[in-house]
């Protein structure tokens, strides 16, 4: 990995925590509309980069528009979250365990191609798997059977305190280097 990019996944674990403790602080009501303002601001912005990728460079490479319908996909998904923010907090917490429960496949998925690869580090993907799928059980007992707003944000914060987490270990951790003569 480049010296800027470790540089740049150190400064967003350190961002990261920083909202965690925002999140442990906040009261119940308030941690739950910051989580959908981060929700809604992400997808939106994820979906314009998208979009920029596909009006620069994408539209001339195969599969291309599928980043833009993707782009568009999470940008109206943002929107939708901005619009029902002050009505549902039941679709925060589908968001949330769809995200995680996501997240958690495609990570399991890729620790078992890179042990097909015979490829080093599928251990850590595997257990990252098993995390990100923990924390959807957690998000799916917490919000949808008992209704705790309050364990909702915890549980979100804890996630982001993980992933913050693991960007310092992928910032600190040697990668190899290829040399070609």
């Amino acid at each position: 990995m480049e010296f800027g990019k470790r540089v740049h996944n150190f400064i967003q674990g350190i961002a990261m925590l920083m909202m965690c403790v925002l999140m442990f602080f906040l009261p119940s009501d308030y941690g739950v509309e910051f989580i959908i303002s981060i929700i809604a601001i992400w997808l939106v912005v994820y979906g314009i980069r998208l979009l920029h990728f596909y009006s620069s460079m994408a539209r001339h490479m195969v599969g291309g528009k599928i980043i833009m319908i993707l782009g568009f996909i999470l940008f109206d998904f943002g929107i939708f979250s901005i619009s029902i923010s002050q009505k549902h907090t039941l679709y925060i917490i589908l968001y949330l365990l769809g995200f995680y429960a996501f997240k958690a496949f495609v990570d399991i998925m890729r620790s078992f191609e890179q042990r097909k690869n015979n490829a080093s580090g599928w251990e850590l993907k595997m257990i990252t798997g098993f995390i990100n799928a923990g924390f959807a059980v957690f998000a799916l007992i917490t919000g949808v059977f008992l209704r705790s707003e309050g364990a909702l944000v915890f549980i979100f914060a804890f996630g982001i305190a993980y992933s913050a987490i693991m960007r310092f270990v992928s910032a600190f951790r040697k990668t190899p280097a290829v040399l070609i003569l």
